[in-house]
């Protein structure tokens, strides 16, 4: 292994998000995690996850958040690949048929400058974390390119 396939303590500043196959940008994703309720033996417990980005013009995420509010069954897998500084996929995470639970719009104040951010909140029903791919087959899998 030479010096430029080592893989030391990562950033969290490098990461894209696909969707149902298509990838998104966000400017930050919080709030993976995975516990055990301690009084019910074997009851998971998966919190909600955080994307936030800027409000672009684009309603995807919107859309999508109205039609789970009009009852559509609307769960889609939910990528985060965390890269490396060379933009190689390190570590992926996958929600597992997540549906948003609460989308947020922009707030708004003339005294401050900024850029407008919308946020949806994820839940979902199994989350695996995934070392690297070995191939581009997988890697393409992973992400829904394939």
């Amino acid at each position: 292994m030479d010096e430029d396939d080592a893989i030391g303590p990562l950033g969290t500043a490098n990461f894209r998000v696909i969707i149902a196959g298509v990838e998104i940008g966000f400017a930050s994703v919080s709030g993976i995690s995975s516990e055990a309720t301690p009084d019910e033996k074997g009851a998971n417990v998966f919190r909600t996850v955080m994307f936030r980005r800027a409000v672009d013009g684009t309603k995807d995420l919107w859309n999508w958040r109205r039609a789970v509010v009009e009852g559509k069954d609307d769960r889609r897998d939910v990528v985060i690949e965390h890269l490396d500084d060379h933009e190689r996929v390190a570590n992926t995470w996958v929600l597992h048929e997540a549906w948003p639970v609460r989308w947020s719009g922009p707030a708004f104040d003339a005294m401050m400058g900024g850029v407008a951010m919308e946020e949806l909140e994820l839940s979902y029903r199994r989350l695996t974390w995934d070392h690297p791919p070995d191939s581009e087959h997988e890697r393409s899998h992973h992400a829904g390119r394939s």
